[in-house]
C-alpha cells in the first residue's frame, strides 16, 4: 500500500504553469490600469507601489488566514473573507473612471 506519485510530475507542471501565469497577468493588468488612469510620468511609480502592496498582501494575507481559522475553528470563515475581498476588488475596479491623459 504506497503512495501513488504516478501523476505528482504532471500536477506540479501545472501549477508552476498557473503560478507562472498568474505572476504575467496580474503585471499585464496592473501596467493597462495604471496606464488608463494616470499620465505617463505615473506609471513606474504606480507599478512600483502596486508591487509593494501586492507583496504585502502575499505576505500577510495567509497568516491573517490562519489566524481567523485558529479562532473560529473552521477554514470556512477566512475562505469566505477572501472570497469577498476578491468581489470588493472587483467592484472597485468596474467602478475606476477611464481618465484619458495625453501620452
Amino acid at each position: 500500500m504506497g503512495t501513488d506519485f504516478s501523476q505528482a510530475g504532471s500536477i506540479n507542471t501545472a501549477n508552476a504553469f498557473s503560478c507562472l501565469l498568474g505572476a504575467l497577468l496580474t503585471r499585464a493588468l496592473v501596467v493597462r490600469v495604471g496606464s488608463r488612469a494616470l499620465p505617463r510620468p505615473a506609471w513606474g511609480s504606480a507599478v512600483a507601489t502596486f508591487t509593494a502592496v501586492f507583496a504585502a498582501g502575499q505576505t500577510a494575507g495567509p497568516e491573517a488566514i490562519g489566524w481567523l481559522a485558529d479562532h473560529s475553528g473552521s477554514l470556512q470563515f477566512g475562505l469566505a473573507a477572501c472570497a469577498g475581498l476578491l468581489v470588493l476588488g472587483a467592484v472597485l475596479a468596474l467602478a475606476q473612471r477611464d481618465l484619458r491623459h495625453p501620452q
